[in-house]
């Protein structure tokens, strides 16, 4: 078996993995979608915090083969009061651009007897004013 059949049985198998990790045709509500950049916060009106500890977004340079596909992962840290959470979720991307309604990693948070939602829609590089890229992510948080 040579590297190229090694690299396509490899990227479908990921794929398989990745299509059966993803709940598909949930019922969401869409209560609140937010850009998140890396360590900054954002405040939510329902009295939720969102830190970005990190945004990672890796992406297959065209014309290149590549083995896992592109994709985002953050590290969030959200807080209310006294609760404090860390999560790590992780969805595909497209090449540098946001996807409309992308299929995302989610997790789920009850806080103070109140359930939540808190899905990972996109993430995409963004340029400083400095030339420096930077990670930022599109975060959907809906009440249950």
């Amino acid at each position: 078996m040579n590297h190229a059949q090694k690299v396509r049985i490899c990227s479908v198998l990921l794929s398989l993995w990745l299509a059966c990790a993803c709940k598909q045709n949930e019922a969401i509500p869409a209560n609140e979608l937010f850009l998140i950049r890396q360590g900054r916060d954002v405040n939510m009106p329902m009295g939720l915090t969102f830190r970005s500890d990190t945004i990672t977004v890796t992406v297959c340079p065209p014309n290149a083969y590549c083995i896992a596909p592109n994709f985002v992962s953050v590290s969030l840290q959200v807080t209310r009061g006294t609760f404090n959470q860390q999560l790590r979720l992780f969805a595909p991307t497209n090449n540098y651009k946001r996807i409309a309604n992308a299929i995302g990693d989610s997790s789920g948070l009850v806080i103070d007897g109140m359930s939540y939602k808190i899905i990972l829609r996109d993430g995409y590089y963004e340029t400083s004013s400095a030339n420096i890229p930077s990670g930022a992510a599109t975060i959907q948080v809906s009440r249950l």
